[in-house]
């Protein structure tokens, strides 16, 4: 499969979308930033069961990274966690809201969910943040992958400068769109490990336990009629 690699808006699954320009000229900000230039790009998503269409506001220049919010959903969507707290899900919601609007505030969010998650599920409590994340990846209980994007958190808005209360208080800090993305993506990755893979093996093996249950209770009645 060819084309830029995304987590695609509307089903959540990734995708390699083929983007194609409108247009052949660029629309420039004339008013705020002269070396500022913006275009549209559109493009489906590949996946079997949602081929929907996505389009992106890009925009760059002006020795800056280019960045692409959503036109076409307007927004991220959510992913689905019936195994994770309320609170916590209540959280991620919020900060997946307002990843387009806000992309600080949604990081700020994303970071106060994380770290209920590293402090009241996984045990590990220290000054900051910035010290938990590091505690928690180089622990080796979470897999490689998400130790990696722990790391990478750390290096978002400067965090070791900001201490352990204004996590707390969801302090803003300045972050790109895509910045805040990685950390809503690396805090879903971590429910997963922490909520969602557990729960969903401790179903497995129950159904395992009661088709093992049948055949033994089937095996009991075979023998008594010989």
């Amino acid at each position: 499969m060819t084309g830029e690699a995304i987590r695609c808006p509307h089903c959540s699954m990734g995708t390699a979308v083929e983007f194609d320009t409108l247009g052949a000229q660029y629309m420039h900000n004339r008013v705020n930033n002269p070396d500022t230039r913006y275009s549209i790009d559109y493009g489906h998503c590949q996946n079997p069961g949602c081929g929907l269409l996505i389009v992106r506001l890009k925009e760059g220049g002006g020795g800056r990274p280019s960045t692409a919010r959503y036109v076409i959903p307007r927004s991220r969507a959510a992913m689905q966690f019936s195994d994770v707290p309320p609170g916590l899900v209540k959280d991620y919601e919020q900060a997946n809201a307002v990843l387009d609007a806000s992309p600080e505030a949604s990081a700020a969010l994303a970071r106060r969910c994380l770290q209920r998650v590293i402090r009241d599920h996984i045990g590990v409590k220290e000054a900051r943040l910035y010290d938990e994340i590091k505690a928690v990846a180089d622990s080796g209980s979470v897999p490689r992958h998400l130790a990696e994007g722990l790391y990478r958190i750390r290096e978002i808005g400067n965090l070791a400068t900001h201490p352990a209360h204004d996590e707390q208080k969801g302090v803003i800090v300045d972050v790109s769109r895509d910045e805040a993305e990685w950390t809503l993506e690396v805090l879903e990755g971590l429910f997963k490990h922490c909520f969602v893979d557990p729960a969903e093996f401790g179903r497995r093996t129950q159904k395992l336990r009661d088709s093992l249950d049948r055949t033994d209770g089937q095996g009991e009645g075979t023998a008594r009629r010989l």
